[in-house]
């Protein structure tokens, strides 16, 4: 449920750390207490939310006194409990900002202006709606109580948790390691690969076996061309790219991906002989073909129907005697676009505001025995997938030295013609949540949402 604090409610807490957490109490990532209140019976109205776009939400809230005609959270979200310890919650003013249809973002938290805001689609989920105030109402209790608060995926402290992660010199040399065991991997898988082609074709034609549709040599031969031809431009972008370049290594990746592919489909293709003569569909010229065959792939697991069973791994290991090197554990210095974006996401989801405010909605319908038997620290990794070693905080963010590695923030130039391109000045605070808008973002990008949609498929 929603934690609270010692700071706005005036508890007392016994004197010594230990006492305080045999009292019930819980200790964040920031050092500081809170107490559990459970969310099972609050219950939430979709009826009565105020709808407007961002614009008009700005014009509501900064609207003169005797005008003031938006819903409150006290509307909205029936909490008995949260009121009687936050009594001025009860009339925060809340949203539907129409502007967040068709974006992922659930909800957000404007800390700034002091209200919050949830996406049209919520309405029609009443738990998801429960959830997303919920988490939002977590954000405004850290501003409060001055806990570690939420982020977003674009924030300052984010690309400097990133940076210091992917310039991490352990983080290099593994994916340094990486770069070359995959390289002599592919180098090697390739060519035997093609060799085991070579062979098949030669056993294949020396049997005229030549069956199916499409008939089975043809078809071999037609795998065996795709596979040289993805080496063949793989070897190419080496000689004129050189080892390091991306295209070099995508091409390399496909080139394996074909290889082992092709592979796969002509051994399946013998799987179904081999079945058929199990059952005694052959005669016996063609059953001692598939003995040879068998043979051949010795090494390789058979099922109880006579069949092999084929996958990448037992291609790679079994077959050929190689194994893939494994990925690092660490942030790519040199990965794609897409990569980096995905990596910031992750890291957005481990600060620690934001992993309380997951956890909030993890355990919304914990009864008092789930809660007594299950602390909050206990869930955060069922909540969000991260432990208490892999979180950080505003303080350890701003400890970090500012400086701006591969997938940073793009160049102040780069925003200037982002601001001609919008027919405008580039905005350097988003007017919805109030928070600083990094050099070549929008402001729609940084505001303190969350993403329900995406946490949907980790809840119990």
């Amino acid at each position: 449920g929603v934690l609270i604090g010692m700071v706005q409610n005036g508890a007392d807490l016994p004197k010594t750390k230990q006492a305080v957490l045999d009292a019930g109490w819980s200790e964040g990532k920031d050092g500081k207490y809170r107490w559990e209140l459970s969310d099972k019976d609050a219950k939430v109205d979709a009826s009565k939310f105020t709808v407007l776009s961002a614009a008009d939400i700005d014009s509501a809230i900064n609207a003169p006194l005797a005008n003031v005609n938006y819903s409150e959270l006290g509307d909205v979200l029936d909490h008995p409990n949260l009121y009687k310890n936050y009594p001025d919650l009860k009339t925060m003013p809340v949203f539907v900002d129409t502007d967040l249809t068709g974006t992922t973002t659930a909800g957000y938290f404007n800390t700034q202006e002091g209200y919050l805001a949830v996406a049209q689609d919520q309405l029609n989920n009443p738990k998801e709606l429960k959830r997303t105030l919920l988490h939002e109402v977590m954000h405004k209790i850290q501003q409060k109580e001055d806990f570690d608060s939420g982020t977003n995926v674009l924030s300052d402290e984010v690309r400097k948790i990133y940076d210091s992660r992917a310039n991490a010199p352990e983080a290099k040399a593994a994916w340094a390691k990486y770069d070359q065991d995959i390289a002599n991997y592919d180098f090697n898988h390739i060519p035997k690969s093609l060799d085991l082609f070579r062979n098949i074709i030669k056993f294949s034609e020396d049997n005229n076996l030549n069956y199916g549709n499409p008939p089975f040599i043809e078809d071999l031969k037609a795998n065996l061309g795709g596979s040289i031809r993805a080496a063949k431009m793989a070897r190419d972008a080496r000689r004129d790219l050189g080892p390091n370049s991306s295209e070099y290594k995508r091409l390399l990746q496909y080139a394996i991906n074909t290889s082992t592919g092709n592979t796969l489909t002509v051994m399946r293709r013998f799987s179904r002989l081999m079945e058929a003569a199990e059952r005694g569909a052959m005669g016996p010229r063609s059953y001692r073909i598939t003995q040879d065959y068998r043979d051949i792939f010795k090494d390789l697991p058979i099922m109880k129907d006579g069949s092999l069973m084929f996958n990448s791994q037992n291609i790679g290991t079994q077959l050929l005697g190689l194994e893939q090197p494994l990925l690092p554990d660490y942030i790519n210095p040199n990965a794609t676009p897409t990569q980096i974006s995905a990596d910031k996401r992750t890291i957005y989801r481990q600060k620690s505001g934001e992993v309380e405010a997951f956890n909030v909605e993890y355990r919304m319908d914990f009864d008092d025995a789930q809660r007594s038997e299950n602390s909050p620290k206990g869930t955060e990794f069922g909540a969000t997938g991260s432990d208490r070693d892999e979180q950080w905080t505003e303080e350890q963010a701003r400890a970090l030295p500012n400086t701006y590695a591969q997938g940073g923030l793009t160049s102040m130039n780069d925003q200037t013609q982002m601001a001609f391109a919008l027919g405008g000045e580039a905005e350097t605070v988003d007017p919805v949540s109030g928070n600083d808008v990094p050099p070549g973002s929008l402001p729609e990008e940084v505001r303190d949402d969350i993403d329900a949609r995406l946490f949907q498929s980790s809840l119990p």
